[in-house]
């Protein structure tokens, strides 16, 4: 059953505390902003991320980049981990030749590795990370026409003296054009074992598969949760473990408490901005999933607010505080905020408990 043994916890309007600022006054327009560690070190992934030269001319869009935290004492500031002398930062997750090529003798085509899911550490300072792999196709393209190509897998290894990651891509990809991204809504390592949570290409529901830490770059390992059981290979009996989330993070914290240990954090489906909360005992669900508060802009206050993420170790010595992020459109960047709670039964256990609102 959903967690509903007891009150669900009781929010207040979030707290906006600023943009994810670069240190180096980098002040890119860019989105995503979701957070990770590997090998001890605190990371954000971003996605499109507008780069600009000394004299502000446009010099490219690479569709995912990565910054690293210096001081976690101050979780909105982080520094590009490489970038080039024109202003381009390198993507976390590089074209291959032959996309470089095929970007090359077409311009009107670009291509993108949206990189939304996070990265499991399988063992220190190595990790995975799941990507989206699209064509976006506009003028000078004689037949503009978007393409979506599947779910792609990269491995990720820390320079333990620099921070710095090194990404390899593994061959091919593991889903294809029409099946369901597994590993770009949210993955989550839990007893050696991989949760990948996943949207349907056609409806937007999101559907659970897993698999063993160390045979993720298998397909035929994957096995997915068809409402009853795990069954191997065939995803297509999976049933919807949430239906209006387009994007978020699942994890795992005794943070509010027995029967919610499992917790989803993102932004509804309506475009309305509303950021929600769910619980539930397991990774499968049944989830009880409410409005928890509105995701507002700073500089960049019209259209709606996406990519709603929390961040746990940015007030892990804080009761009742979680960090959670949220994305401005083009202009604007990703807004940090303090999302306040209180557990009124009195079940929860470290964070939460005795935060007074």
């Amino acid at each position: 059953m959903a967690a509903t043994n007891s009150s669900f916890p009781k929010f207040a309007e979030p707290e906006i505390l600023g943009y994810l600022t670069d240190t180096n006054k980098i002040k890119y327009s860019r989105d995503i902003g979701r957070s990770f560690t590997l090998g001890g070190n605190v990371y954000y992934i971003f996605g499109d991320t507008f780069c600009y030269d000394c004299n502000g001319d446009f010099v490219g869009l690479p569709s995912n980049t990565v910054s690293m935290v210096t001081d976690k004492a101050k979780p909105l500031e982080s520094s590009y981990l490489c970038i080039e002398d024109s202003g381009l930062v390198e993507p976390l997750i590089p074209l291959n030749e032959e996309e470089t090529q095929l970007a090359k003798d077409h311009p009107g085509r670009r291509i993108t590795l949206w990189a939304f899911g996070g990265v499991v550490e399988i063992s220190p300072g190595a990790g995975l990370i799941w990507y989206d792999k699209r064509i976006e196709c506009k003028d000078p393209d004689p037949n503009p026409r978007d393409e979506t190509l599947g779910m792609g897998l990269a491995r990720l290894t820390v320079d333990s003296s620099t921070g710095k990651l090194h990404t390899h891509r593994v061959p091919g990809l593991l889903f294809h054009e029409h099946e369901p991204t597994f590993g770009t809504f949210s993955t989550h390592l839990d007893d050696d074992h991989i949760y990948l949570y996943g949207k349907t290409r056609e409806e937007g529901h999101t559907l659970l598969s897993r698999v063993y830490k160390y045979l993720a770059e298998r397909r035929e390992a994957y096995e997915h949760w068809d409402g009853r059981k795990w069954i191997q290979g065939d995803w297509s009996r999976s049933v919807p473990v949430f239906k209006d989330l387009p994007q978020g993070a699942v994890f795992r914290s005794g943070m509010f408490g027995p029967g919610r240990e499992w917790i989803v954090v993102g932004v509804s489906n309506c475009g309305d901005s509303k950021i929600r909360m769910g619980f539930a005992e397991s990774a499968e669900g049944p989830w009880e999933v409410r409005e928890v508060g509105v995701a507002r802009g700073i500089d960049v206050p019209e259209g709606y607010k996406y990519c709603i993420y929390p961040h746990l170790w940015a007030f892990k010595d804080e009761q009742g505080a979680l960090m959670v992020t949220w994305s401005e459109h083009c202009p604007g960047g990703v807004v940090a905020a303090k999302l306040k709670f209180r557990i009124e039964d009195g079940c929860g256990q470290g964070n939460g408990v005795q935060e007074e609102l």
